[in-house]
């Protein structure tokens, strides 16, 4: 029987995110299941993956970029300035996934913010600082 693939930390999130910026052909969940597999060593389930926000909008961006990247243009011959086209093209996918965020976070805070006024807390209890942290006090 198979090991179970470690759970998906941040940073092995990141690290998924960059390998769907990098698949190369068709984007797809078994090519990006495959690609991990590859690069991770680890298999993970479609629904695994989708769970996560970043990997699910990085694979949404890669797919719509893909799709109305048709039009092929031709690479350049020079491989600075084709290295340059393809960091501008990373960094493009990348605003698009960071913008998608944001817009997220944003509806988010608006809907805390509709939340907390029904509820009568004020922003200034909402800026109140977090209670310190006692480690010691679990000690026996």
């Amino acid at each position: 029987m198979a090991r179970r693939a470690p759970n998906l930390t941040e940073a092995r999130i990141d690290q998924i995110v960059e390998i769907v910026r990098g698949i190369d052909g068709r984007r797809t969940w078994p090519a990006l299941i495959a690609a991990v597999h590859k690069a991770v060593g680890a298999t993970y389930t479609r629904q695994g993956l989708f769970k996560h926000e970043k990997i699910r909008i990085a694979m949404g961006v890669e797919r719509a970029s893909s799709q109305r990247g048709a039009q092929k243009t031709p690479r350049p011959k020079s491989k600075e300035l084709k290295a340059t086209l393809d960091r501008l093209e990373r960094a493009e996918h990348e605003n698009a996934e960071l913008t998608i965020l944001l817009e997220r976070m944003r509806a988010k805070f608006v809907r805390w913010a509709y939340n907390a006024s029904l509820r009568g807390i004020t922003e200034a209890q909402l800026d109140e600082p977090l209670p310190p942290i006692d480690r010691n006090r679990n000690r026996l």
